[in-house]
C-alpha cells in the first residue's frame, strides 16, 4: 500500500494519526523550519514509537568536511532505532550508511536529478527508497513506478534551485548603496519576481545556503499515485489549517473514499509540473 510521508508542520500530533511517516527537518536540511531542540525531538520520537509510525530525519544539505563529524554524530544518536530513517542527497551520507550496511534506512530525495529508471534501479537494488523527479512525462513516471521503492512529490512547493551561496546576503551587499535599499534577512521567506514573467518564486536563505521554490503549489493529478511505494507531501509555506486539509484529502484518496484528488482540492489553485511528452534529451532524436 502507498505510504504517506508528511513534513512536521505543527505539534498537533492528531493531525498525523493516519499517515505513515513523519519527516522532521533538521539543521542539516534544506528547510525553512529546521528543528534544533533535542527535547522536542525526543517528544516526537516517543509519539512516533507509540503510534507505530516511521520517523524520517531530513539531512539533505551539501555536507562540508568541517561539519561531517557533527552530522555523523547526529545520525548516530538515532540510527539504531528501527523506526527511524534518513533523507539524503549528499553522497558522504550514502558512503557512511554503506559502510554500516544500513542503506535500507535511506531515502534519496534528489528530485530533479532522478529522471532515469536506470538511476532508480541502482539505488533500489541497494535497498534505498527514491523520490523521482516530477518533471517527466506521465508515461515515464508510470514506467518508473514499476522499479519499486519509488515515490513522488504529490503536493506542495518544490525546490527548483539550491546553492551553498547566500544569495540574499550577496544581493544586500550589491544594492546597499543604492536608493530603496531594503535589508533582506536570513531565515525569512521572500517573493522573487522573474524578469520575463510575472510569476513569484519563493526564495529562502538559511545558514550557508539558499533555495528558490516553485511559483505555485504542485498537485499530482493525472497519475495513479496508488502505484507509488510512497508519496511525499510538502507543507513548506502552508499553515496548519491547510496542512490538515492536505493530509485528510490524501488519506481519503489512499483509503479509496475518493477516486480523484479533484474531489477535494480546487485544481485551479495548483499545477502538475508533469510534461505531456518526453523532454528533448530523452527523445534522443526521435
Amino acid at each position: 500500500m502507498m505510504k504517506i510521508l508528511v513534513e512536521l508542520n505543527n505539534l498537533s500530533f492528531c493531525d498525523y494519526k493516519d499517515i505513515d511517516g513523519l519527516i522532521v527537518n533538521t539543521k542539516y536540511s534544506i528547510s525553512p523550519n529546521p528543528l534544533y531542540d533535542s527535547d522536542l525531538i525526543k517528544k516526537i520520537t516517543d509519539w512516533i514509537k507509540d503510534n507505530k509510525k516511521e520517523l524520517i530525519f531530513r539531512i539533505d544539505k551539501i555536507i562540508d568536511e568541517d561539519n561531517i563529524d557533527e552530522v555523523i554524530g547526529f545520525i548516530n544518536n538515532y540510527i539504531n532505532f528501527d523506526f527511524v530513517k534518513f533523507i539524503f542527497t549528499d553522497f558522504s551520507i550514502y558512503y557512511y550508511f554503506k559502510k554500516l550496511n544500513k542503506l535500507n534506512k535511506l531515502y534519496y530525495f534528489a528530485q530533479t536529478y532522478l529522471c532515469s529508471s536506470k538511476d532508480l534501479e541502482f539505488f533500489v537494488k541497494q535497498g534505498i527508497s527514491c523520490l523521482m523527479s516530477n518533471e517527466l512525462s506521465l508515461d515515464e513516471i508510470n514506467q518508473n513506478m514499476k522499479v519499486g521503492k519509488v515515490g513522488l512529490l504529490a503536493y506542495g512547493y518544490f525546490p527548483i534551485f539550491y546553492t551553498k551561496r547566500e544569495v540574499l546576503s550577496l544581493y544586500n551587499e550589491y544594492i546597499k548603496d543604492k536608493d530603496g535599499y531594503i535589508d533582506l534577512k536570513k531565515n525569512h521567506v521572500y517573493d522573487l519576481i522573474e524578469e520575463l514573467r510575472d510569476d513569484l518564486y519563493k526564495i529562502y536563505e538559511g545558514e550557508d545556503y539558499s533555495v528558490i521554490y516553485s511559483s505555485k503549489k504542485m498537485l499530482a493529478l493525472g497519475v495513479d499515485l496508488l502505484k507509488c511505494d510512497f508519496i511525499y507531501l510538502s507543507n513548506f509555506f502552508i499553515d496548519s489549517c491547510e496542512n490538515k486539509k492536505m493530509i485528510d484529502g490524501f488519506v481519503k484518496y489512499r483509503d479509496g473514499k475518493i477516486k480523484d484528488l479533484s474531489e477535494v482540492f480546487d485544481v485551479n489553485d495548483y499545477f502538475t509540473s508533469f510534461l505531456y511528452k518526453k523532454n528533448l534529451i530523452l527523445q534522443g532524436g526521435e
